[in-house]
Parts: structure tokens; C-alpha cells; sequence
């Protein structure tokens, strides 16, 4: 329980497929993920049936939402579970790149209009997201490798 905090932190599954996912963050980006309620309660939420293979916590800037939550790559998909915009999910086969973009901004491209493709409405730009992450950059670095692992074909 945090020095503020009366409720305490929400357990995360003991799962063999988020140990994994924890273990192939730096330690301090996978303390952040297991410390924070918001994000210990996205990753209590992923079905059993899903295997996680890497999470990231970010934050989405869009003109109208920002709105922070948690990244994560499965065999099928990168979602984004956002505490106030909800689950946006992009299909691996609906990527067409996932990538940093800049200091502490890792983009995901998209088909916008792919099966299954379920993002922001009414945006801009409808065929990327931005998020910013505050994770290192090895942790960074282990996410897109997961994304790739899962079927992206890199350009």
C-alpha cells in the first residue's frame, strides 16, 4: 500500500504469460506497471485465453482525449485499454508499422480499414495513433520486438 493510498494495489494474474512480459521490461518500468492500479486492473482485465507478450504503459494525446492506460501485444493484436476512451484494438495483420517516432513517442500504423481495426473516431489522422511512454527505452525496444514476433512484416 502507497504512503497516500488506502485501498491496496490490485494483484496482478499469476500467470506464466505476464511474468514473461514483466521480465522482458527493465525492472523499474515493470514496478511502475505492478504499482499503479490503473494499469495492474488492464492487465487483470486480459482474458486467460489471451497470451500476453509485452505491455507498456502510455498515455494517448489526441484533440479531444488524453488518456492513459496500457499497451499490450498478443499473438493476434496490439491493444490499448484507456481508462476513459476504452479498448482500441489493432489486428498484427492490420499493422503496418510499430515504431518510435521521437523521444518517449512509439507510433502504431494502421489499415484503417482492416477487419477488426477499432480505434479513436472522428481523428485526423486515421491511420496512426501516437503514444507517449515514459518506459526506458530497452523496455521500448523489448515491446516492438514482441510486435514483430507476432507477425508484423517489417519494411
Amino acid at each position: 500500500m502507497g504512503l497516500f493510498s488506502r485501498t491496496p494495489p490490485v494483484p496482478l494474474p499469476e500467470r506464466e504469460d505476464v511474468r514473461r512480459a514483466l521480465n522482458g521490461m527493465h525492472a523499474k518500468d515493470a514496478g511502475r506497471l505492478r504499482s499503479k492500479r490503473h494499469l495492474a486492473e488492464a492487465l487483470a482485465a486480459v482474458p486467460e485465453t489471451t497470451s500476453v507478450r509485452a505491455v507498456l504503459s502510455a498515455v494517448i494525446t489526441e484533440p479531444h482525449t488524453t488518456d492513459r492506460g496500457l499497451l499490450c501485444v498478443t499473438p493476434m493484436a496490439v491493444t490499448f485499454d484507456g481508462e476513459h476512451s476504452g479498448r482500441m484494438e489493432f489486428p498484427i495483420a492490420a499493422l503496418r508499422e510499430v515504431a518510435t517516432v521521437g523521444a518517449g513517442t512509439l507510433r502504431v500504423e494502421f489499415d484503417e480499414l482492416a477487419p477488426g481495426v477499432r480505434a479513436l473516431p472522428g481523428r485526423e489522422a486515421a491511420d496512426h495513433l501516437d503514444f507517449s511512454v515514459t518506459a526506458r527505452p530497452e523496455s521500448v525496444r523489448y515491446f516492438v520486438g514482441q510486435v514483430e514476433a507476432s507477425g508484423l512484416r517489417s519494411r
